[in-house]
């Protein structure tokens, strides 16, 4: 056990009970589509500036472009910038537990503080993050959970085209009602996860080679059930490690580049045999080739393709090998819109029954467009399907949202979105459908 579970439970404020009590006394069939067009209306009227005319540079997005009259100006301390936030977002959940049938809905509040510190020097750098999410759920306290995470992350610039990088982090964090492997808690499942990895980059001439590794720990809590008992998380408990080597070659300078990618994994459960009586011990790897490219400011990004493979040490879980794919892409066709279509596929960890593991396979595109220099509008959609191995089991995500933010001022932004997730799945009583309408507010030094 990497963090005892805290002792304390957040309840949830007075003045957030009464101003739930205020909206559910409006029909629940009118609460939705009333609630959008109210907030939606307060953003729109107040997205009243010009639209930019500025260009987009390399790798740049219209999501992160800077924005001098708008962007967080920031606390100098030394050589450091220290960037503090707060969010308040007010949600309507119309499915809480992500269920097929007896659906609950309810409003959650939720705080969101985090601290970046960001070097400043003219060689070197070194950053360092800070954040937590507290959620209060109207009805179903129960529900209501505190996520923290702390990362760091620095370089070493040896020379122009030589550095070393480093990263670490630790998050605790709750498992989501809609996770196959959620436990069905009368409480959401906790856990933490402490990650540590670096690379070292190397250019001559036109080629590149880049070592890099990875090792994380995951540690799961147990959970309560309504009935009294315990269910036992720790046959989940692992160590995940993986070493690899990127070699590139820069066919046309700041342009085109080709590379080789090959990774070696392992993952290894603390527990010999988990619940079903498996040893879900394993060992991986995945070769891909791929190209990356940029067009200076109007498009950029890398894919690839390969081949993966997972092998268990446990005979009676099966292999999984196949086809890997990723890639992602950044489009500007315009100053004012960015479009970033993508697609991964990659082989995940699961205790469900028998299941060695599942093949999971993600395609999507997001699109950000600067309808004024003070507003953005937001869409996404993605398709997933993650195929079980050796269970037969196969789920299906929709994943859709749409959104837009007011940048108020370089203190203050004031947003909303709408989000809709969907799974198919073979497995019986597993389908859901929840719909989600998110009001958030930022201040910001």
């Amino acid at each position: 056990m990497i963090l005892e579970k805290p002792i304390w439970k957040w309840k949830t404020p007075t003045a957030f009970c009464s101003f739930s009590r205020c909206l559910r006394s409006v029909r629940l069939p009118m609460r939705l589509p009333m609630s959008a067009a109210l907030a939606f209306g307060l953003v729109f009227s107040f997205g009243l500036g010009e639209a930019s005319a500025q260009y987009l540079s390399s790798g740049e997005t219209v999501q992160d472009r800077a924005r001098p009259e708008l962007d967080a100006k920031g606390m100098r301390a030394s050589g450091f910038m220290l960037f503090p936030t707060l969010d308040l977002e007010e949600a309507f959940d119309d499915n809480i537990f992500k269920a097929d049938n007896g659906t609950v809905d309810d409003y959650i509040l939720s705080l969101k503080p985090a601290l970046s510190v960001n070097s400043q020097w003219s060689r070197h750098a070194l950053n360092f993050l800070a954040g937590a999410e507290t959620a209060f759920y109207a009805d179903n306290d129960d529900e209501n959970y505190t996520d923290y995470n702390f990362s760091a992350d620095g370089r070493v610039d040896i020379r122009r085209d030589t550095y070393f990088q480093v990263d670490a982090g630790f998050s605790q964090n709750h498992e989501d009602r809609g996770s196959p492997d959620d436990a069905n808690g009368v409480e959401p499942g906790e856990y933490t996860r402490m990650e540590f990895g670096g690379s070292f980059l190397h250019r001559f001439n036109r080629v590149s080679i880049e070592p890099l590794f990875k090792a994380s720990q995951l540690d799961y809590d147990d959970v309560r059930t309504s009935s009294g008992s315990t269910v036992n998380n720790d046959d989940r408990d692992r160590d995940e490690f993986s070493v690899g080597s990127r070699l590139g070659y820069m066919i046309v300078p700041d342009k085109y580049e080709a590379f080789v990618r090959f990774t070696y994994n392992q993952r290894d459960y603390d527990a010999n045999l988990d619940d079903n009586g498996f040893n879900r011990d394993s060992d991986g790897f995945e070769a891909v080739v791929g190209t990356a490219i940029d067009f200076g400011g109007i498009t950029f990004g890398d894919v690839y393709i390969g081949y993966t493979q997972q092998k268990y040490d446990d005979a009676a879980l099966k292999k999984i090998d196949g086809l890997v794919i990723g890639g992602s892409i950044f489009w500007n066709p315009t100053t004012l819109t960015t479009i970033n279509p993508f697609v991964t596929r990659s082989i995940e960890e699961t205790t469900i029954g028998s299941a060695s593991g599942y093949f999971s396979t993600t395609v999507g595109v997001n699109i950000d467009h600067e309808l004024r220099r003070n507003f953005l509008l937001h869409g996404a959609i993605r398709f997933a399907s993650w195929k079980y191995e050796g269970i037969g089991r196969t789920d299906d995500y929709t994943n859709f949202s749409l959104g837009g933010e007011y940048l108020m001022s370089r203190y203050a932004r004031l947003g909303l979105t709408y989000e809709l997730e969907n799974r198919s799945s073979d497995a019986a009583g597993s389908d859901f459908t929840q719909n989600r309408i998110i009001l958030r507010g930022r201040v910001q030094l």
